[in-house]
């Protein structure tokens, strides 16, 4: 039960509905403060200017000259006319006072030594003026006031009350109505499963926060599909590749076991599985090069590398292995500058792409490398293309090309491999920031042209 209730009171439904209450409560209690001071200041300011006037009206009469019993009929009528007020009013002319209405006992403690203006004297206000050996008092009882301001107090007290009482429950609704698309995603949320993530959070297209959490979370659901999908294939494809090896090894040592052998031969086999052992080492050491990538680890660590000193050494590594091959490896222009990058990374791309190069170029043909960059003055980026001569790509294979064991096995471009290469390639330039591209040149063979950023001076 009190777990039921402490979720209850953290859910977010409870919370809203919490806290609008409070602060509709908080602003009602304000604005009720402040209409309540102002209209008792209003009152009383009018009053004020309504005992002004009528001093001023009293004044008039007696500059008029009028008779005194006159004057003390129009001042009965009038605190008559205002008996419910308490009105009075009293004139001083002459040594004689004329009074009508019931002046307060203060009033009368008081005389005639107050200063004009207004003057408050407990429940009484009056105003007191001179002019030319005429003084005059109009005054009136404020508990009218009061009673006003008590009624008003009550109507504020019963709004406050109702307030109090209709507010957590509309508000607690209207949270409800609010949260309701929250509630359907996180329905909509339980139900997707690591091996099952098509489902997606419903968007409704009416451009408020929810959509737009909607709009991110399903772009993160379709970067995490996409990744555990990449990742599914990845690990069945390193399995297919890494049987074949295992296979072999297996059969060459029961074989060995199984069958007697002359000294030689059992060298011989030792040498095949040997081979298999370094395969299976190479293959190893390129699927730890991309859980690395997968895992940011090969970001940019600000080392910086000479480019066109790299293609030399590259190119002059390989020149080698073209002669066998009866291939030209042409050096081309080279734009002398440093990119970003470790330079045993940058050299392990160049070697795979050169080592492709030549692998698919038949004899005869040739295979040209070459860097330049964007701007002499102030270079930004430099592109490298490593072009050949050979087949080129095969349609069907172009927009795959740099995926993961999309060519694993097969006879693309007359080479069999695991498929990682490329890959490879790409992860370093892209942990670098930068970006490789295939493409076939017309009328045959294939160019690999890779951008990358130059190094800060």
């Amino acid at each position: 039960m009190l777990m039921a209730a402490s979720r209850f009171i953290r859910s977010l439904r409870f919370q809203l509905s919490f806290w609008n209450t409070l602060g509709a409560l908080a602003i009602l209690l304000a604005v009720s403060l402040g209409f309540y001071l102002g209209v008792g200041y209003l009152m009383t300011r009018e009053l004020d200017q309504v005992l002004d006037e009528d001093c001023r009206e009293l004044i008039l009469l007696m500059e008029q000259g009028i008779d005194i019993e006159t004057v003390r009929a129009a001042l009965a009528r009038k605190a008559e006319s205002h008996s419910e007020q308490e009105w009075y009013g009293r004139i001083q002319a002459a040594r004689s006072v004329i009074e009508a209405g019931p002046v307060p006992p203060e009033v009368l403690a008081l005389g005639w030594d107050g200063p004009d203006g207004r003057i408050h004297l407990g429940t009484t206000c009056l105003v007191q003026r001179s002019v030319r050996g005429v003084r005059v008092q109009a005054g009136s009882s404020t508990r009218f006031l009061a009673d006003d301001l008590y009624r008003m107090r009550l109507v504020l007290a019963v709004v406050g009350l109702a307030t109090l009482v209709a507010a957590p429950g509309l508000g607690y609704w209207l949270a409800g109505r609010a949260t309701e698309p929250l509630g359907t995603m996180l329905s909509m949320a339980r139900t997707l499963r690591p091996e099952a993530l098509s489902g997606r959070l419903p968007f409704r297209e009416v451009g408020d926060e929810l959509d737009l959490l909607a709009k991110t979370i399903n772009g993160l659901l379709d970067r995490i599909q996409h990744y555990t999908a990449r990742q599914r294939d990845f690990v069945a494809n390193a399995a297919h590749e890494l049987r074949s090896p295992l296979a072999a090894i297996k059969a060459s040592i029961e074989l060995t076991l199984d069958t007697p052998a002359s000294p030689e031969s059992r060298r011989e086999t030792l040498v095949d599985i040997l081979e298999e052992v370094e395969s299976l080492t190479m293959l190893v050491n390129r699927l730890l090069l991309l859980a690395e990538s997968d895992a940011g680890g090969l970001l940019d660590n600000g080392q910086s590398t000479d480019l066109a000193d790299l293609c030399l050494r590259v190119a002059d590594m390989f020149r080698g292995v073209a002669e066998q091959r009866g291939i030209v490896l042409e050096v081309g222009s080279l734009s002398a500058g440093k990119v970003r990058g470790d330079r045993g990374m940058l050299k392990q791309v160049l070697c795979n792409l050169v080592d492709n190069a030549l692998k698919n170029t038949p004899e005869g043909g040739s295979v040209a490398l070459g860097a330049s960059v964007d701007n002499p003055a102030q270079p930004c980026w430099f592109t490298l293309e490593i072009a050949d001569t050979g087949p080129g790509f095969p349609a069907d294979k172009l927009a795959r090309l740099f995926e993961r064991f999309s060519l694993s096995g097969t006879t693309v471009r007359s080479s069999r491999g695991t498929g990682l290469g490329l890959p490879i390639c790409k992860a370093i330039v892209d942990g670098l920031g930068g970006s490789i591209r295939a493409e076939n040149k017309q009328p045959n063979g294939a160019r690999m042209v890779v951008r990358l950023p130059a190094a800060l001076s």
